[in-house]
């Protein structure tokens, strides 16, 4: 098991690394998570959701993912509350003090998910969350010592050299820790290292002499590395003079309760193209396309675009020509109204839209979570009749007036065959939405989405790029790294 002195010191991407050495050694591997709190879920087959960094590291195991892998999904919800998935099905908003109480559902629920992979594979690679001396997540007793209880696992403990103080975070941990969990730690390991081999050596050796415990190694710190994840993507503003490779500027519009910005990261990865965060002050007039993500509360993020000025300014980039594109929640906001009767996602009960699209979205009760293909329809006629994949997360019905050309129609959803309109798009093709998240990770789509922008600024197309080959090189120079710095040798004889 891998646990770590922080969030963000690399657990999920060692954890990848892992499952991709023990399959390349013949072996059946899995990854596990007990509980992933996130905004940015993975739809399985069977359309259940886990965290992406399980589906990533399901990947790198050459399996395909299910909700064994992370049978706890908590979603952050209004008013400091989250919304609870066992095993793929949900089990109701609560707060965490009522999380608590659900004790000896959710650690049944661990325990069998945890002993099925057991049975199945022949290894488990595990990945705690957080710390283990944080306090919240102690008195749960689910994501580190509690899992590491229900595996009988020795653990790894992962420190965090680029932000500094890494040995006093090695050392505070495992002081912290109540004695039978400290007798788990059975080797260290140091991430995103920076100095050269000398001082590497000296801070291996002072950590060894004081913690008692060997390093297995220094990895050092990877740059360019994208793997989708639970958090959010950091997207760098554009510099003040772009390269001239950088000839498309699309804004990517942050929002309070942003839900998925991995929607755009294959964009991001894209040579000749530019994510530009689009916060309040941002300037919109040298972008050639804005997008809406998805939204957690599209009703208060729709306040906050109006309060913010930022709407008026979306509808006066539309009216300028710009291309206007909505995912999931963002979808929604492009139509005239989003109603919430129910108070689902907020207590405002409506909110006024950045009406591009005449289209109205009324909440209801239940999230709609599928995996789905779809034919784009024939206003991009480069897919007119082409297939895309991708998958539904929204909570909501959008109605769409008579007028009103569907973005897509959704042909199977979930495994079953069926005939669905989806989305919206205007008569110019300047504002589309859809529900279908994942859409540019589609490569002809991808393109024919850039072609378009960059024929509208005189520019030409780079060759394609498959977003799941560029993980599968990502995962492969991530693991040679891996290989060249750690003893593997010795985290392999970890596991018995």
């Amino acid at each position: 098991m891998f646990q770590g002195t922080s969030s963000n010191v690399g657990k999920s991407v060692l954890v990848t690394a892992f499952c991709a050495i023990f399959r390349d050694e013949g072996m059946r591997v899995a990854p596990f998570k007990a509980q992933n709190w996130t905004l940015n879920p993975f739809v399985t087959q069977s359309g259940s959701e886990i965290g992406w960094s399980q589906a990533v590291q399901a990947e790198a195991c050459g399996v395909v993912p299910n909700t064994h892998m992370n049978p706890l999904l908590m979603k952050p919800v209004e008013g400091n509350r989250l919304e609870l998935l066992i095993q793929g099905d949900r089990h109701g908003v609560f707060t965490l003090a009522e999380f608590r109480r659900l004790k000896a559902k959710t650690e049944a629920a661990v325990r069998v998910s945890y002993q099925f992979l057991a049975r199945e594979y022949d290894v488990v690679v595990i990945e705690g969350a957080g710390t283990p001396t944080d306090v919240e997540l102690r008195e749960v007793q689910l994501a580190n010592s509690g899992v590491a209880e229900i595996a009988d696992a020795p653990v790894v403990l992962v420190g965090d050299s680029s932000k500094g103080g890494v040995f006093a975070a090695l050392y505070g941990t495992l002081e912290l820790l109540p004695p039978e969990q400290r007798r788990r730690v059975r080797g260290i390991l140091i991430n995103k290292f920076e100095g050269d081999l000398t001082d590497g050596a000296t801070l291996k050796g002072r950590i060894e002499e004081r913690c008692g415990i060997p390093v297995f190694g220094l990895i050092p710190r990877l740059v360019d590395v994208r793997l989708p994840h639970e958090g959010r993507v950091v997207i760098d503003a554009a510099p003040t003079t772009p390269a001239p490779s950088m000839t498309v500027r699309i804004g990517v519009v942050e929002l309070p309760h942003q839900s998925d910005d991995r929607d755009t990261d294959p964009l991001a990865d894209e040579s000749g193209v530019t994510l530009v965060a689009v916060a309040a002050e941002t300037a919109l007039n040298d972008l050639h396309a804005v997008i809406l993500p998805g939204s957690t509360n599209t009703l208060a993020d729709l306040q906050y675009l109006d309060e913010n000025h930022l709407a008026h300014r979306i509808r006066a980039f539309r009216a300028a020509g710009g291309t206007v594109v909505g995912i999931g929640g963002g979808l929604q906001m492009l139509g005239k109204v989003v109603l919430d009767p129910l108070g689902r996602e907020s207590s405002l009960g409506e909110a006024e839209g950045l009406g591009l699209l005449p289209i109205a979205t009324l909440l209801g009760h239940n999230r709609e979570s599928h995996p789905v293909e779809a034919l784009c329809l024939d206003h991009i006629s480069d897919l007119c009749g082409k297939r895309v994949t991708g998958y539904e997360h929204h909570l909501g019905r959008t109605l769409m007036e008579e007028e009103v050309q569907p973005f897509a129609t959704i042909v199977r959803r979930g495994g079953k065959l069926i005939d669905h309109g989806d989305g919206a798009i205007s008569k110019d093709r300047r504002v589309w939405g859809t529900y279908i998240h994942g859409l540019f990770d589609n490569p002809s789509f991808r393109a024919c989405f850039l072609r378009n922008l960059r024929a509208a600024a005189g520019e030409t197309q780079p060759a394609d790029d498959d977003p799941r080959a560029r993980r599968e090189t990502t995962i492969a120079r991530i693991v040679q790294v891996v290989r060249d710095h750690v003893d593997v040798a010795a985290i392999r004889q970890l596991m018995g």
